[in-house]
């Protein structure tokens, strides 16, 4: 970053660099990034995982993989929301 500022101090650029991530940007993407958690834990989800390990089989193991696939489809969905988001304000998601 040192070098970065050296660089366009020599060049006489002064300011903010055009491009600079606005404050909504950031709360999108940490918005994104919550919602990557949340699919992580329907994945890993502590309670189906032990109660498979530990031998659970029939309608205890369905209602806990299910509600493990339900936390999973809603991360995934907070993820696809501000994605769209992102994309719609900021013209795309590579920024």
């Amino acid at each position: 970053m040192l070098a970065k500022k050296i660089l366009r101090f020599l060049r006489g650029e002064t300011g903010t660099p055009a491009n600079q991530i606005t404050n909504r940007e950031i709360h999108l993407k940490s918005n994104i990034r919550i919602g990557y958690g949340i699919m992580l834990v329907g994945i890993f989800c502590p309670i189906f995982w032990l109660s498979l390990l530990a031998g659970a089989r029939g309608n205890q193991l369905m209602f806990n993989a299910i509600h493990s696939f339900l936390v999973f489809l809603f991360g995934l969905g907070f993820v696809i929301v501000y994605r769209i988001q992102l994309g719609r304000e900021f013209g795309g998601a590579d920024r």
